[in-house]
């Protein structure tokens, strides 16, 4: 009977164990796969670039040609030093803009990664002693969103650039195509 009762007991903990693994994967313990139909999120993803410093890096999943109707996902990473978490009043992803702009004719979209809403504007403060900030801090965090629901791009064929501001920091520039299902056959 005691043999059986500590099995019971084995078996109860491998799966709080699980449970709690389980756990950590949802709040970004573990990397998450992509899925479709999941953007926009703001979580680490396999695809998702990386960071060591003040900045912002992109790139484009399954790029730079896309059939005209595909989804094009970009996955971006920023990092935050404690000046622009301060600066933004601890909200970095409110400074991250999206720029895309057409190559083939005239045409510019720019959208903010996430909207402020109604952050109150940070009071000016007096002559205060700047507390030094240190340069070993850097937050990190990840947008990752489909650009063609996002930007709202024309359904029709044309080439782009693509650029990401996040501060006084911008992106590599990308460049990608969108053709006609008809031209993509021969690919």
């Amino acid at each position: 009977m005691v043999g059986i009762i500590q099995k019971i007991l084995v078996l109860i903990l491998v799966l709080i164990a699980m449970t709690a693994s389980y756990g950590e994967s949802r709040k970004g313990g573990r990397l998450k796969m992509d899925t479709v139909g999941s953007y926009p999120n703001f979580e680490q993803m396999k695809t998702s670039p990386q960071i060591g410093k003040a900045g912002v890096v992109i790139q484009l999943q399954e790029g730079p040609t896309y059939k005209l109707g595909e989804s094009i996902i970009l996955n971006g990473t920023y990092g935050a030093d404690a000046k622009i978490q301060r600066d933004s009043g601890g909200q970095p992803l409110t400074w991250v803009l999206i720029m895309v702009v057409r190559r083939d004719r005239p045409g510019a979209w720019i959208r903010a990664v996430k909207d402020s809403g109604n952050i109150p504007p940070r009071p000016r403060e007096e002559e205060k002693p700047q507390q030094e900030e240190s340069p070993f801090f850097l937050s990190v965090g990840y947008f990752n969103l489909d650009l063609k629901q996002f930007i709202e791009l024309p359904q029709e064929a044309g080439r782009y650039w693509l650029l990401v501001w996040f501060g006084d920091f911008i992106s590599d520039r990308i460049g990608f195509e969108i053709k006609p299902p008809e031209q993509q056959k021969g690919k």
